[in-house]
C-alpha cells in the first residue's frame, strides 16, 4: 500500500512494474532471510568440518545459538502476529482506533511503545475469541456427529454448508472488486486520441494562419462601419453646397448685380473641391469594400481547406479509436481466457476438494469476468461477432442442460432392486 500510494500518481504500467519488483524484491528477501535461519544449524556444522579455525569457530557459534535463535522467534513471531492481527482489528473499528491514539498521545515520548502494546492486547483478545469460537465450533461439530443426534446434525450440516456457500459469494466479490479495478484501468494503458493528433500540422498551420489573417481585416470593416458614414457625409456636402449655390445663383440672376461675380468664381470652384473630395471618398470606400470582400473570399477558403482537413484526419481518428479499442479487447481477453482456464480446471478436479468454498468463488468470479467485462465488450463488426457468440455460447449450456436431463430422467425411470426381507424371499 506504501509503494502504491508513492505511485499513485504514475501512469498504470509504472505502477505494475513498480509494485511487481519490490514484490519480487520483498519475496525473495523475506525468504531468503527464512531459508538462512532455517539452515542455520546446517551451515554450522558444515563449518565445523573446515580446518580454519575461524571457520569451526563461527560453525560451532551457529549451531549453539541455533536453538536460541528459534525459541527468540517463536516468542518474537507470536508477538508479532498479535502486535499485526490487533493493528488490523483496531483499524476496522474505528471508535476502538482512536481511543488507541488517544491513549498513546497521553504516553508523550513512549506513545508508539503504548500503541503497539495495546495493539498486542486488541490481538489476545480478538485471538482469545477466536479460539473459543473455533474451540466451541470444533465440539459442537463432534457432538452433532453421534448417533442420537443425526437430524441435528442434518440441520447443522446444512446450516454450516449454507454458511460455506457465502463465504464462496465473498470471496467472489472480493476477487470482482479487484478484477473490475484492473480492468477499469486498462483504458489507461493506451493514449488518448483526438483529432489534433492525427490533423496534417504542416498543411493545418499556415490554413490556420491565413484564416486568422483574413479574418482580422474583416473584423475591422465590419465593426468600423466608417465606408458607409463616410460616403453619406462625403455625398451631402456636395449637395448641400449645391442647393445653397442654386438659391445664391436664383438672386443673383434676379439683382443682376455685377460686383458680385468673384463670389460666383469662388463658390463655384468651391462646389468643385467638394465634388472632387465625394469622389476621392468613394473611391477609397470602393478600396475598402474591395479589401473585404478579399479577406472573406481568402478566409472561406481557408475554412474550406480547414474542414478538409478535419475530415480526413477525423477518418484517421476513428481508425485509432478502433485499433485502440482492439487493442483494450485484447487485454480484456489475455486476462479474463486464463481466469476461464483455471477456473474450468477447478470445476474439474477441485470442487469437491476441502476448500470448496474459494474454488467456487473462483469460478463464479471467472464467469462475471467473462460475461461482465469481456462480453459486452466484443466488437461488433456489424452485430456478427456478438451473435455469433451467443450462438457457441447457447448451445454448449443447451447442451449439457440436455445431457444432465435425460440422466436425471433415467435415473427416475430405472427399475428399483427388490430387497429381501429378514424372514426369507421377498
Amino acid at each position: 500500500m506504501i509503494a502504491l500510494g508513492t505511485v499513485a500518481d504514475q501512469a498504470f504500467s509504472s505502477q505494475v512494474a513498480v509494485l511487481a519488483s519490490i514484490g519480487l524484491i520483498m519475496t525473495v528477501g523475506v525468504y531468503g532471510i527464512v531459508a538462512g535461519i532455517v539452515k542455520m544449524d546446517d551451515i554450522g556444522f558444515y563449518l565445523l568440518k573446515k580446518a580454519s579455525a575461524t571457520a569451526r569457530f563461527i560453525g560451532k557459534g551457529l549451531v549453539l545459538a541455533a536453538p536460541k535463535l528459534m525459541k527468540a522467534l517463536t516468542v518474537i513471531g507470536t508477538v508479532a502476529m498479535f502486535m499485526v492481527g490487533g493493528g488490523i482489528l483496531s483499524h476496522g473499528v474505528p471508535l476502538l482506533h482512536h481511543g488507541i491514539e488517544q491513549i498513546a498521545e497521553m504516553a508523550g515520548m513512549l506513545s508508539v511503545v503504548v500503541s503497539l502494546g495495546l495493539d498486542i492486547v486488541v490481538g489476545l483478545i480478538g485471538g482469545t475469541l477466536a479460539l473459543l469460537v473455533v474451540t466451541g465450533i470444533g465440539k459442537l461439530i463432534k457432538r452433532v456427529k453421534g448417533k442420537k443426534h443425526e437430524q441435528s446434525a442434518a440441520s447443522f450440516g446444512k446450516w454450516f454448508r449454507f454458511g460455506l456457500w457465502i463465504v464462496a459469494f465473498i470471496f467472489a466479490s472480493f476477487l470482482i472488486g479487484l478484477g473490475g479495478t484492473v480492468v477499469q484501468n486498462l483504458p489507461k494503458v493506451e493514449q488518448r486520441y483526438t483529432l489534433e493528433d492525427f490533423i496534417d500540422k504542416p498543411a493545418a498551420t499556415p490554413t490556420q494562419r491565413d484564416q486568422t489573417d483574413a479574418a482580422d481585416p474583416a473584423d475591422g470593416a465590419g465593426k468600423s462601419g466608417s465606408g458607409p458614414l463616410e460616403t453619406q457625409c462625403s455625398a451631402s456636402h456636395p449637395a448641400t453646397a449645391r442647393e445653397t449655390f442654386n438659391n445664391w445663383l436664383a438672386t443673383r440672376h434676379a439683382t443682376k448685380r455685377s460686383d458680385q461675380d468673384p463670389e460666383l468664381i469662388t463658390r463655384t470652384q468651391e462646389l468643385d473641391e467638394l465634388k472632387i473630395a465625394e469622389r476621392q471618398a468613394l473611391t477609397g470606400v470602393e478600396a475598402q469594400q474591395q479589401i473585404l470582400l478579399d479577406a472573406q473570399q481568402a478566409e472561406s477558403h481557408a475554412q474550406s481547406r480547414l474542414r478538409e482537413l478535419e475530415q480526413a484526419a477525423s477518418t484517421e481518428l476513428v481508425k485509432a479509436l478502433r485499433s485502440q479499442e482492439l487493442r483494450v479487447f485484447g487485454y480484456r481477453l489475455a486476462l479474463t481466457l486464463p481466469l476461464l482456464g483455471v477456473a474450468g480446471w477447478l470445476f474439474a478436479k477441485k470442487r469437491q476438494s476441502t476448500y470448496w468454498p474459494f474454488v467456487w468463488g473462483f469460478i463464479y468470479f471467472a464467469l462475471f469476468a467473462f460475461f461482465v467485462e469481456l462480453v459486452p465488450y466484443l466488437p461488433s463488426y456489424g452485430g456478427y461477432v456478438r451473435y455469433v457468440v451467443g450462438i457457441v455460447i447457447t448451445v454448449l449450456i443447451g447442451r449439457q442442460a440436455i445431457v444432465g436431463l435425460n440422466r436425471y430422467l433415467e435415473n427416475r425411470n430405472r427399475p428399483k432392486p427388490c430387497r429381501m426381507s429378514s424372514g426369507g424371499k421377498s
